[in-house]
């Protein structure tokens, strides 16, 4: 089933599909998993994330048939309540966000708004969390890296 995408992923360009998986423990830092296609996107989540978030062995089968119910066929259908339900077959991990680089850019979801505001507060920069600027989006894929890949 696996292809052990995200466990072999390999950090470099940020591409236009893209979520967020946070682990719950203190101190840890998020990490962006970047995608070409929405299908290659989905198909990761739809089939490695609960594996690589190490859900119980025994409980992966159930677990499985709930991600498959609750996961839309495109992002666009994505909101909170699928984040919850699917955080809720988690341990350990949370998706904090699932959509796409423009989203990030321009979005005017509470988490666009949020991860733009975290990126200019970083970086000491004014704007809040406005949309990115054309000069900004180079640092804003940079910040989107994990902190060893910057």
């Amino acid at each position: 089933m696996a292809n052990k995408i995200l466990e072999n992923y390999k950090f470099g360009d940020i591409k236009e599909y893209l979520f967020f998986l946070e682990p719950t423990g203190p101190y840890d830092n998020g990490v962006f998993y970047t995608f070409d296609t929405e299908a290659e996107l989905l198909k990761v989540i739809k089939e490695e994330l609960l594996s690589f978030c190490f859900v119980e062995e025994d409980e992966i089968q159930e677990a499985q048939k709930s991600l498959e119910e609750i996961l839309p066929n495109s992002i666009k259908h994505i909101d909170q309540s699928v984040l919850k339900a699917i955080d809720q077959l988690l341990t350990q991990w949370t998706v904090g966000y699932i959509g796409t680089l423009d989203g990030l850019v321009k979005g005017e979801s509470p988490v666009e708004k949020r991860i733009r505001s975290e990126f200019r507060m970083q970086n000491e920069m004014s704007g809040e969390d406005e949309s990115i600027q054309a000069s900004e989006i180079d640092d804003f894929k940079n910040f989107l890296l994990p902190e060893w890949e910057r």
